[in-house]
């Protein structure tokens, strides 16, 4: 039995975390939260305020069925939109508010069915009007079904440029829906990347820039890590995940506030382990270095074992 086999059969030992997170009130099923209070069934965010079904969501207040959503209040089935108040269906939006099914609309209010527009108000599908005659329309829109309104609204959207990347406060980079990024690669749906590549959902919670990093994907405030999924606050860590406050580790599974570790799994606050086995300061880089020796021989080391996938094929996203 190799090392990765007798990592696996530890994995299975140990029991695992229902649900990660950090200073939260009453948002006991939400998971990968941070900073929120009254949230319900929220993934990936952090400083939440009565959200519920929402995913990748920061700094929201009464924010429902949202995704990427970043600043915004009383928004509903809203995603990629910042700095929006009171508004539905809205995609691509900043500073928007009191609007309905509404794509790359900029410092607008009172839209509804708009796309491509720049501080305007009382539009609808992009036609202008005055106060009374725009709430006249859209009440009588608001009779018609979600499925109608959304074909209209996919008419108007290909009436209109679309940009082929959304950047914000960002320099030298290459991707889409980047916010305070720099030297950044075929990065995505990321905020705070400095010399970064091959990121996907990674994000700044701590105050700290994600630095130095490759193929990483839904982890916050990290530098020098290279395949890591779902961790926070690392440093020098490679091939982990679910891992929080750790640092120099590698091949680790929900692992917190620690440091030197190696193919373990479920430790808090521990250092110099191996398969979860202590070690001294002494033995430990000595055996390390043998483990990997042995794993490099054997074309195991420097890449995640397909046996660890988080998810089967048909309960990932390539399944859509």
């Amino acid at each position: 039995m190799n090392f990765f086999q007798q990592f696996q059969k530890l994995r299975e030992a140990t029991p695992q975390i229902g649900f990660h997170g950090y200073q939260n009130i009453n948002s006991d099923y939400s998971d990968f939260l941070y900073f929120s209070k009254n949230s319900y069934l929220c993934f990936m965010g952090d400083y939440q305020e009565n959200c519920f079904y929402s995913e990748c969501v920061y700094k929201n207040r009464h924010c429902v069925d949202c995704s990427y959503v970043q600043y915004s209040e009383l928004l509903y089935e809203c995603m990629d939109s910042v700095n929006c108040y009171n508004s539905s269906y809205l995609q691509d939006c900043k500073q928007t508010s009191e609007s309905m099914f509404c794509f790359d609309c900029i410092s607008c209010n009172n839209c509804f069915g708009c796309a491509g527009l720049r501080h305007k108000q009382y539009h609808v599908f992009n036609k202008p009007f005055s106060k009374e005659e725009y709430e006249k329309k859209v009440a009588i829109l608001k009779k018609e079904s979600v499925d109608k309104l959304y074909a209209e609204f996919e008419k108007v959207k290909l009436t209109v440029p679309h940009l082929f990347s959304r950047q914000f406060q960002t320099d030298n980079a290459i991707g889409d829906h980047l916010w305070n990024c720099r030297n950044a690669y075929l990065c995505y749906d990321s905020e705070g990347l400095q010399d970064c590549s091959y990121m996907h959902r990674v994000y700044n919670i701590y105050g700290e820039r994600t630095a130095d990093s490759l193929d990483s994907a839904l982890s916050v405030d990290m530098q020098l890590c290279y395949q890591t999924y779902f961790v926070g606050k690392g440093y020098n860590c490679n091939f982990c995940f679910y891992c929080e406050f750790v640092r120099d580790c590698e091949y680790c599974d929900s692992c917190f506030h620690s440091e030197k570790l190696f193919l373990c799994v479920g430790l808090n606050k521990r250092k110099y382990c191996i398969l979860n086995e202590q070690y001294t300061e002494e033995e430990w880089p000595k055996k390390v270095a043998e483990i990997k020796e042995q794993l490099r021989g054997e074309g195991l080391y420097g890449d995640w074992p397909k046996e660890w996938c988080m998810n089967a094929n048909n309960a990932g996203f390539l399944a859509d």
